[in-house]
């Protein structure tokens, strides 16, 4: 079983509320103070490369010399005793079951996280997936909507324009929503080799402006 050790004070020493910090917190009396001074040079870079990989275990790390020395990117496999002895470590036996019962906080937190890039992409817009295709509800109002066309061609067409539209311009909101305007505007019984690109996107346009009240 994983052994941990505990930095001594850590909620003290930071005190930030979310999980996983993109920084951790170094006060400058740290150069003045007396372990500080005391430890080799060694010593003073592990306890930053703890402090860092604590940041993001509650405060913890594994009591593992070959984890610390691959994930801290030391040159030798580091030694923990001067840093228990000046008091900047202690045993943490405590910690599984600690860290247990933070796992659930940690993941409402990622997935708020989560949620909220979507919503800042959706806000965005997107460019249309290469793997998009109508649901079968909107494929079932296309065919009520425009019996007169052929809506595996106009699919095809549709995913070859907006795929590839430069820039800004190929983003949308709504995709489902660019493509019902498109089948509301399509030419009565166009075939593929009737596409016209140009005025597709005249078209395209239009509409957006109209919904957007230009």
């Amino acid at each position: 079983m994983t052994q941990f050790i505990r930095i001594i004070n850590w909620e003290r020493m930071q005190h930030y509320k979310d999980r996983n910090p993109p920084w951790i917190k170094l006060h400058f009396s740290l150069l003045a103070s007396e372990d500080w001074v005391s430890l080799d040079d060694a010593s003073r870079v592990l306890a930053i490369a703890c402090m860092l990989i604590a940041s993001r275990n509650e405060g913890v790390v594994p009591d593992n010399p070959a984890y610390l020395k691959r994930v801290a990117y030391l040159n030798r496999s580091p030694n923990f005793k001067p840093l228990v002895e000046c008091g900047f470590l202690e045993s943490a036996s405590d910690c599984k079951q600690m860290l247990a019962d933070a796992r659930p906080e940690t993941e409402e937190r990622q997935r708020q996280i989560r949620e909220t890039e979507e919503s800042r992409t959706r806000s965005r817009g997107s460019r249309l997936p290469t793997d998009w295709k109508p649901s079968e509800i909107l494929e079932t109002w296309a065919s009520k909507e425009r019996p007169d066309l052929e809506l595996p061609v106009v699919v095809a067409k549709f995913g070859d324009y907006w795929r590839g539209v430069p820039g800004s311009r190929g983003v949308k909101l709504d995709w489902e929503a660019t493509f019902r305007n498109f089948i509301r505007t399509e030419k009565p019984g166009s075939k593929a080799k009737d596409f016209d690109v140009e005025a597709f996107a005249k078209r395209i346009e239009e509409e957006d402006r109209k919904h957007a009240g230009v």
